[in-house]
């Protein structure tokens, strides 16, 4: 199995138990020291949504499923791009807070540290994916 066979394994396996409402699952998918970054509305990270370690990460992700409203993540494709692993998604839940009803489609650029995902940044303005120059 290649590398990028056991990422795929990996990132899905997250998908998965966030479906699955495992937090604890996904965590284990998690680099210590992960990032999760979003957007702003012009596709810029934006450091005002930002998350960083696992204990932050398990509060973004308890709060997605709690006060947002996401009840789960669909894979529509996966792309590979050196570490990084970009995944086309819809985003499925209904909030009124957050103002999601339906599917909302996102794209989510995972970074990987050997079998660990690093960093995720998310862009949730349709399909669009900025391009990177790591």
């Amino acid at each position: 199995m290649s590398l990028n066979d056991e990422r795929e394994k990996v990132l899905r396996a997250n998908y998965t138990a966030f479906n699955n409402g495992d937090i604890d699952g996904v965590l284990e998918n998690l680099h210590p020291d992960v990032e999760l970054i979003g957007a702003d509305e012009q596709g810029q990270l934006n450091e005002d949504e930002a998350w960083r370690g696992r204990e932050e990460a398990r509060r973004f992700y308890e709060g997605v499923r709690s006060e947002m409203g996401l009840q789960w993540i669909e894979i529509v494709e996966l792309e590979f791009d050196g570490d990084a692993i970009v995944a086309k998604v819809f985003l499925h839940g209904s909030n009124e807070k957050s103002r999601m009803e339906g599917a909302v489609p996102a794209v989510r650029r995972h970074v990987f540290e050997d079998l660990v995902i690093k960093r995720v940044e998310t862009y949730r303005e349709g399909w669009a994916l900025p391009r990177f120059d790591d």
